[in-house]
């Protein structure tokens, strides 16, 4: 399966995961997680709780995302 049919599938079916949310930030995704997934760089902005999503090496990783990075996209997405 390529990474992008497993990005389609978690953005289809993200409860699969105890994900909520998947939304795209410039050339990578984020996901709201749950709060104990803080410890794997997590960010909370706004009460939602975001890591993102990367491919490295055909896998799907999660890094760190900087609170700015994600408050633009999630002030954007409640506006609309």
């Amino acid at each position: 399966m390529k990474i992008e049919d497993k990005l389609k599938v978690l953005a289809e079916r993200p409860e699969i995961f105890g994900i909520t949310k998947l939304i795209k930030i410039g050339g990578s995704y984020a996901i709201i997680v749950p709060k104990l997934w803080l410890e794997f760089n997590g960010v909370e902005v706004d009460g939602e709780y975001y890591c993102r999503l990367e491919v490295a090496n055909s896998q799907l990783v999660f890094s760190p995302i900087a609170p700015e990075d994600i408050e633009s996209v999630v002030i954007r997405e409640k506006k609309s």
